[in-house]
């Protein structure tokens, strides 16, 4: 199973892979008991980094094919960040798990190969050259580390989720949060000629950071005591970035916590 609320996402091309435009979210009500079914449940990707289980890679990604999410272009970024890192973790095993996941489709091996080369690992790069020829090195030239990927670009941010839950890095978390720097710029730059309605998406990254922290914050208390270190630390944020990250992550979720405790007295 993959976790459908990542499924919303993204847009970029690597070895051809396309992966689908952002669309806006509304920031709906969360409460704690939506965590409920999280310990019943605990989605191999989105918990990897509490127990790191490399031994399920193979049959995982032969699940995902089954399941059609190697195809879903709403799954894809997430998938991209996660694997890339796993890979990363466990360097030596990478071509053994490429050799046996050879027999999936071309337009499912793309994400692999995509997984590859934001691995950044030679071991990746000696299978992908000989698959991909002087091409390979001219991808590795324009391609950034996720954690350095520009946030105003379309897949940055399931990515850099992707990369959290094979890490539990505090540094995807920050990465996240300086979304919120762009609501200080302005919606429709002057002298633009814009069609009408038009919201560029650096406008969308804000709320769209803001609800992804709150959901995970929810499901896991690691990003929970992240955010709120965070919060706390006035070296840390700018002003606008502090600002977002309490009204719009902290202060609700210090309401839901409210909302949980008076439940638990009922």
């Amino acid at each position: 199973m993959f976790p459908t609320f990542l499924r919303f996402s993204y847009s970029a091309v690597l070895f051809g892979l396309f992966l689908a435009p952002l669309p806006s979210h509304s920031q709906e009500e969360v409460t704690f008991s939506e965590s409920e079914s999280v310990e019943a449940e605990r989605d191999w990707l989105e918990f990897y980094y509490e127990k790191p289980t490399p031994g399920e890679f193979v049959d995982q990604i032969r699940q995902y094919s089954k399941e059609g999410i190697l195809l879903d272009e709403g799954a894809r970024p997430a998938l991209i960040g996660f694997l890339s890192q796993v890979m990363r973790q466990n360097r030596g095993l990478i071509a053994e798990w490429y050799g046996e996941l050879r027999s999936l489709s071309p337009e499912e091996l793309q994400v692999i190969h995509t997984a590859m080369l934001y691995s950044r690992t030679s071991e990746a790069d000696t299978l992908l050259k000989l698959a991909f020829g002087e091409e390979l090195e001219k991808q590795k030239e324009e391609l950034p580390k996720i954690l350095e990927l520009q946030l105003d670009r379309q897949q940055t941010l399931d990515m850099l989720w992707g990369f959290f839950y094979a890490t539990g890095s505090e540094n995807a978390i920050r990465r996240v949060v300086a979304c919120f720097q762009f609501a200080d710029q302005p919606v429709s730059p002057e002298d633009a000629d814009l069609p009408p309605n038009y919201r560029p998406l650096y406008s969308q990254l804000p709320d769209a950071a803001a609800w992804s922290l709150l959901s995970n914050s929810i499901r896991h208390p690691k990003v929970r005591k992240i955010c709120r270190e965070l919060g706390r630390d006035e070296d840390e944020l700018t002003p606008t970035e502090q600002r977002l990250l309490k009204e719009k992550v902290l202060d609700r979720l210090d309401l839901a916590e409210e909302e949980a405790q008076k439940e638990a007295g009922r």
